[in-house]
């Protein structure tokens, strides 16, 4: 039976009420309007070489199913798989190679036998320039909180890397459904972690051999200073590409950073500060508001839902967008009020 097609991708947007970029990613029907697209992009090909428009679907009885058929001159075919992910794996590739199986062991002539898989292209995207140089455990919680923003099969290349062409190792690890690049510092461990199912933590391999993998820039060797350029970067590409992280070296135990949890005490709450923003709001390993009125060294913080229910200059403790609990000074900085940075460990005194 046939196979019906919306050429016009636009028009089946319109249709389905998706308006926007990010409404089409997360759409259901992200994977047959991408097929729509090419297969009209497959026929308008024809049509413009003068050929008559002819495109077949392939579907047996046991589930082997090949997206698109095109004959080509000399009585060959194209087999033509369209992926609607960024990145593809080998086994997406499957399906073809089962179906050229199967007509390469036919009797008789055959003619040329060619097999495409399509795919959108990868995208690069900042997920952070904020992050101060150096700073491990910043950038470790900026990278904890945007990964969920992003699709999966997100390549994440993380480059705060102090230890650069020390003793540190260069990872790659896979963790659910997005990857992660960057040194053994700690800093993709949270992300990571969090993804992790009970059972199966986030899967670690050392980037084991540069020369190996061909890293570097064009002939040059890889450099003694800019892994970013040099190694992490084009590992990410490798992963867009389709090669599987096992594929880079021996699995490894990362270095681990854990913000912890704060812990009742008698006097009140021991809690960590895992990050300083740029106001100066104190953001701690918490993830609820303390039950009871608190002070820190001797100052009592409003327990407020909104900074603008503090009064100008008053201190004050308010669960953050991030989800996290944050002491912060209205219209002014705690971090300098307080005397404190990311890393310190602070009592919180029941009154």
């Amino acid at each position: 039976s046939p196979k019906v097609y919306i050429a016009d991708s636009g028009l089946a947007c319109h249709l389905l009420g998706i308006e926007t970029p990010v409404q089409l990613e997360k759409s259901p029907f992200l994977g047959p309007i991408f097929e729509g697209f090419i297969a009209g992009e497959m026929a308008k090909a024809q049509l413009n070489a003068g050929r008559r428009r002819e495109l077949y679907f392939f579907r047996d009885q046991q589930g082997l199913e090949v997206d698109f058929i095109v004959p080509t001159r000399g009585g060959g075919v194209r087999l033509v798989e369209a992926k609607a992910a960024r990145t593809v794996t080998p086994s997406d590739a499957a399906p073809l190679q089962r179906l050229a199986a199967a007509w390469r062991g036919q009797p008789g002539p055959r003619g040329s036998m060619e097999m495409t898989l399509v795919h959108r292209p990868a995208r690069a995207e900042p997920a952070s320039h904020a992050v101060a140089p150096g700073d491990v455990r910043a950038a470790a919680f900026s990278l904890l909180l945007s990964y969920s923003d992003f699709p999966p099969g997100t390549i994440f290349a993380a480059v705060v890397d102090p230890g650069v062409e020390g003793r540190r190792k260069a990872l790659a690890v896979r963790a659910g459904p997005y990857y992660f690049v960057g040194p053994d510092n700690g800093m993709l461990m949270p992300a990571a972690r969090s993804l992790g199912a009970p059972g199966s933590p986030p899967q670690a391999y050392r980037i084991a051999s540069f020369e190996a993998l061909g890293l570097g820039l064009g002939s040059s060797p890889v450099s003694n200073t800019f892994h970013g350029r040099d190694v992490f970067a084009p590992v990410a590409a490798q992963l867009a590409l389709g090669q599987s992280p096992t594929g880079m070296g021996p699995r490894v135990r990362p270095k681990d950073l854990n913000f912890g949890e704060a812990k009742k005490t008698d006097r009140g709450i021991e809690a960590t500060i895992i990050y300083v923003d740029r106001f100066g709001n104190l953001i701690l390993n918490m993830r609820k508001l303390p039950a009871f009125p608190v002070t820190l060294k001797g100052v009592k913080l409003k327990a407020c839902r909104t900074y603008a229910q503090a009064r100008r200059i008053e201190p004050l403790i308010t669960l953050g967008s991030h989800g996290f609990a944050e002491i912060a000074v209205n219209e002014g900085d705690a971090a300098e009020a307080f005397c404190l940075k990311a890393g310190d460990r602070i009592e919180l005194e029941e009154i």
